[in-house]
């Protein structure tokens, strides 16, 4: 039985500190901050991104493995507790970065039996700038969209799955089904499991 299972999108985030903005010319700071929406979060084209990308230069940003349950749960495994973990979600390319979602999990020893490896698109994408103290976002869903048609194809199998934990940890996704689906999966696993206790990361 594993203790906990976490369910969310898998994203290569890119970060640009505010040490590392001051160093840049102002003039494409500027431009890239008009693309972002200040202290928000903003789904976008990935050509949006690119822009971003581009105006501030690739080696201003630290890019790590994201996606809030995911970090959540690799946290959790990483802490010398011996805490079972477990992960569903899609996994694309993690591009130029030199990372890998399952390398990671492997390394961590969580259970990935139900991450849908997708090599040939890209993972999510989060840009994040932080300027002023206040932080900004841009995020593009990429391979993340193809958690709705894993889980219609699954769905028994991930239920199953899901009822061998003691506890889900949840974290949105921007199409609206596949909210839709996992609302639905999670109160048949609640229902079979009244004891099974879901966190939901907003």
């Amino acid at each position: 039985m594993l203790d906990i299972i976490g369910i969310g999108s898998l994203n290569l985030d890119l970060v640009v500190t505010a040490d590392k903005i001051k160093t840049l010319p102002a003039d494409k700071v500027n431009a890239a901050l008009a693309i972002l929406a200040h202290g928000a979060e903003r789904l976008v084209e990935r050509d949006d991104l690119q822009q971003v990308l581009s105006l501030l230069g690739p080696a201003s940003f630290r890019a790590t493995l994201g996606g809030s349950a995911f970090n959540t749960i690799c946290a959790v495994a990483a802490l010398p507790a011996g805490i079972k973990t477990g992960y569903v979600g899609v996994a694309g390319r993690a591009e130029n970065s030199g990372l890998d979602f399952t390398t990671t999990m492997q390394a961590l020893a969580v259970d990935h039996r139900y991450v849908r490896s997708c090599p040939e698109q890209g993972s999510g994408l989060c840009i994040s700038v932080n300027h002023g103290g206040v932080r900004s976002f841009l995020f593009h869903p990429g391979a993340n969209n193809k958690m709705l048609e894993y889980l219609r194809a699954n769905y028994q199998d991930i239920l199953q799955y899901l009822l061998q934990a003691k506890m889900l940890h949840v974290t949105q996704f921007t199409d609206e089904r596949i909210s839709a689906i996992l609302a639905r999966l999670l109160g048949e696993a609640k229902k079979s499991n009244p004891a099974l206790r879901i966190s939901c990361d907003p």
